[in-house]
């Protein structure tokens, strides 16, 4: 509820400047004003109607309400951003005229009639700058989001990267392990998009696959049968999956218990060894940092509670500011999702400040820290600067640099 109230403020904010901008700067017909007002209000409800449904109710699933609804809000985004961008092409136009010692009308001056009159021109001139800003802000936004959409909605990439890890046995050289996160199932995304990632990482034949949170975005009643591809992943050593912040806000408990149907092995703050003769991989899977907020905490000490002295520790852990805590344990890899890698564009600074990472490899100390872009999407159906991937993580032995490729 509370962050419904935050996101309605700010997008009505938006609406109340896009009125303002779109319509009054653009044209004075009371009808004009009228349409305008009607039409910005009509979709301010449908967008906040479409986000209060998207995890309860009937209207969870794919309904129009919520394709309009979830564009429309990346629209408002970028409209704000050109029409600010705007801003600045009006502050040069007026020290420009000053420059040149254009007079500026009276508000009271009345038009002599005559077609120079500086007092005609000037409220023209500002008409049709107006309307100019509108329409190419209107293209700008257009033209940024429908890209958005063909990116998100579009192939899903897959980025392979070796990982070198100084402790990893002979017996683990090569060890492929698939790291999917963020499909949120939901209003949006169904069964199709669950088959694609499936067919993706079965292609890959890999040893493992790592299924690190926000899988979805509802309760398991209403889509569990979108989940039920998952059934069909094929890996040496099995499917595991941990909690993300989304499904404790979609009874997080509940998934727990249904997926295993699925053949997926929970690990709720479990640990998942892997044995190749005498040489062991522990897997360890933590629930979300947001899991505190729902009395169901991570807890590394309980999935590393039978961790061997030469165990190779690859943690699974949703946000990737979890690393600091994987670190303080010594652990070699964290697996990790959630940043979506920005998805839309300029958010990506927000969740850089918040998590430190965007995607791909990076490290803390030892431990080394791989964050995917994520499967799927949240929200609208867009992606700007931040396309959607499966990683395919490679160990190999040693302390070289990494290799990445799509």
């Amino acid at each position: 509820m509370g962050f419904l109230l935050g996101l309605g403020s700010l997008v009505l904010l938006g609406h109340v400047y896009l009125y303002w901008r779109l319509v009054l700067s653009t044209g004075s017909g009371r009808r004009w004003r009228i349409t305008g007002a009607v039409v910005l209000g009509a979709l301010f409800v449908v967008l906040m109607t479409a986000f209060a449904t998207q995890r309860s109710g009937p209207l969870q699933q794919f309904t129009p309400l919520h394709a309009v609804g979830n564009v429309w809000l990346a629209l408002v985004l970028y409209l704000v951003l050109a029409l600010l961008v705007g801003e600045l092409v009006r502050l040069v136009v007026l020290l420009v005229r000053r420059a040149r010692g254009t007079p500026r009308p009276a508000r009271d001056a009345t038009p002599d009639g005559r077609p120079d009159s500086p007092a005609v021109r000037d409220p023209r001139r500002r008409l049709l700058l107006s309307r100019g800003i509108a329409v190419g802000a209107g293209v700008i936004a257009v033209g940024v989001t429908g890209w958005g959409v063909t990116q998100a909605v579009g192939p899903i990439r897959v980025v392979r990267t070796s990982v070198a890890l100084p402790r990893l046995p002979a017996a683990f050289e090569g060890y492929r392990i698939a790291v999917v996160t963020d499909i949120h199932l939901g209003a949006l995304s169904g069964v199709e998009r669950t088959q694609r990632v499936v067919d993706l990482v079965n292609a890959e034949q890999v040893d493992l696959v790592a299924l690190v949170g926000d899988l979805v975005d509802g309760i398991p009643e209403q889509l569990f049968a979108a989940a039920e591809p998952l059934a069909g992943l094929q890996s040496r050593d099995g499917v595991l999956f941990t909690t993300g912040n989304h499904e404790y806000y979609s009874d997080a408990a509940a998934w727990v218990q249904a997926l295993p149907a699925l053949g997926v092995t929970v690990l709720h703050n479990q640990g998942f060894p892997i044995e190749r003769g005498d040489d062991r991989l522990l897997v360890a899977g933590i629930n979300d940092w947001s899991g505190a907020d729902h009395d169901d905490p991570a807890n590394l000490a309980a999935a590393l509670a039978d961790r061997r002295p030469d165990d190779v520790v690859v943690v699974m852990a949703h946000q990737p500011r979890q690393l600091e805590a994987v670190a303080a344990t010594g652990a070699d890899l964290q697996l990790a999702g959630h940043t979506h890698g920005g998805q839309v564009w300029p958010f990506h600074l927000a969740v850089m400040a918040q998590q430190g990472t965007l995607a791909g490899l990076s490290r803390q100390g030892d431990t080394q820290l791989w964050t995917s872009r994520g499967a799927g999407f949240w929200g609208p159906p867009v992606r700007v600067g931040a396309p959607p991937d499966i990683g395919v993580i490679i160990l190999v032995s040693g302390t070289g640099d990494t290799a990445t490729h799509e």
